[in-house]
């Protein structure tokens, strides 16, 4: 693969918890650390939709593969901003390592 297809601007945000007064605070920060955040090229792949209708309400799923340069930083607590959508990392493959990719798989919900 070459690197010209990371293409796209993508922002990866950590997830921090804390504990305000009894209750639980998330908040996310850019995982480059810097501000205003830097984007991160990436290639990003839909890889399928779903639709569910619950009380009548219809919520649109999104499942995405993206591939970044390799970090050893992101986690599957992290979250992808991408075209003005979030979507939560549920998996990061680190198979493609000594090619120095990385290869995350990621999962939005309301993304149309």
């Amino acid at each position: 693969m070459s690197a010209g297809k990371l293409d796209k601007n993508i922002y990866i945000e950590s997830r921090t918890e804390t504990n305000v007064s009894g209750s639980l605070r998330v908040t996310y920060t850019d995982l480059s650390g810097n501000s205003p955040p830097t984007p991160f090229w990436a290639e990003v792949i839909s890889q399928k939709g779903a639709e569910t209708f619950e009380s009548a309400r219809n919520n649109a799923q999104e499942t995405i593969r993206v591939r970044i340069r390799y970090r050893d930083d992101v986690k599957n607590t992290d979250r992808i901003q991408y075209m003005g959508n979030y979507y939560n990392v549920i998996y990061v493959d680190h198979t493609a390592r000594r090619m120095g990719y990385l290869w995350l798989t990621a999962e939005g919900v309301g993304v149309e």
